[in-house]
């Protein structure tokens, strides 16, 4: 390889199908870094795996973080639910387990499931901490 690809205009949606878009997010805030977050909260238990990228950013009444793992197969959203589940989160998974939602105060998480160009399967974690009362 070696070749760099200029990016054209970045703001056309693609026709590609890919990773759904979490929320809109700015994709310039993650750091390419591959440790978890700074701040990323305990109460979120995690699948076991390699981190890709990890970062996080404040929003006015919340603290958003990403996290993306390397996972062996496209259910693996299925141990993550119950993983969840038994931290106590309540949970919502779509009917082909590449997407859910799941919730316990003061955190939503939502986490995708995908296979990327590569053919690797990724599993992305968004945490929200909303400020109580927000």
């Amino acid at each position: 390889g070696g070749g760099s690809v200029e990016p054209s205009n970045t703001a056309e949606p693609s026709d590609a199908a890919g990773p759904v878009d979490i929320d809109g997010l700015p994709n310039d805030v993650v750091s390419e870094r591959s440790t978890l977050p700074e701040g990323f909260p305990k109460e979120i238990p995690l699948v076991s795996g390699t981190i890709v990228s990890g970062g996080g950013f404040a929003k006015p009444a919340s603290y958003v973080w990403n996290v993306s793992f390397l996972v062996s197969d496209g259910s693996a959203l299925v141990g993550i639910a119950s993983q969840l589940e038994g931290a106590g989160f309540s949970s919502q998974v779509n009917s082909d387990s590449t997407a859910g939602n799941f919730d316990k105060a003061p955190y939503h998480v939502l986490v995708v499931v995908y296979k990327d160009d590569a053919g690797r399967f990724i599993a992305i974690y968004t945490v929200e901490y909303k400020k109580p009362g927000s």
